[in-house]
């Protein structure tokens, strides 16, 4: 497979690019408190992003390779759009798809390059 980095239209080409590079400190403002509106309504959340989600049978079908940025954003900014209700404004919109594309390469760089180290590749969480 190899070391490299996935071929993702997602604009975080390095890894050198960690969460609290690519997130202003607003942007880590909104995602942090709507987290506290969220948290302890995932499972309402994780139900309307898979009853969204436009191939359902492929997910069920254990095919994570669909779980592509385009196809998934839409499935969950409606479900946090619905969960968060008023407090869902475009810049938490923004901050979370900002999260979301984050999330993507990593996720896809681990499809591809399994391999890979985590603990010497990444600072994520760090």
């Amino acid at each position: 497979m190899g070391n490299k980095m996935p071929n993702c239209v997602i604009p975080y080409p390095s890894r050198d690019k960690h969460l609290h590079m690519v997130l202003s400190t607003e942007q880590v403002k909104l995602v942090q408190g709507s987290w506290e509106l969220l948290k302890d309504d995932l499972g309402r959340l994780g139900l309307i992003v898979f009853l969204r989600a436009p191939f359902q049978n492929d997910l069920l079908q254990k095919r994570p390779n669909l779980l592509t940025y385009s196809k998934l954003w839409p499935s969950l900014n409606y479900g946090l759009q619905k969960v968060l209700e008023e407090y869902y404004t475009k810049s938490v919109a923004e901050a979370w798809k900002t999260v979301y594309a984050y999330i993507c390469v990593y996720m896809k760089m681990g499809m591809e390059n399994s391999d890979i180290d985590p603990d010497i590749t990444s600072e994520i969480g760090r």
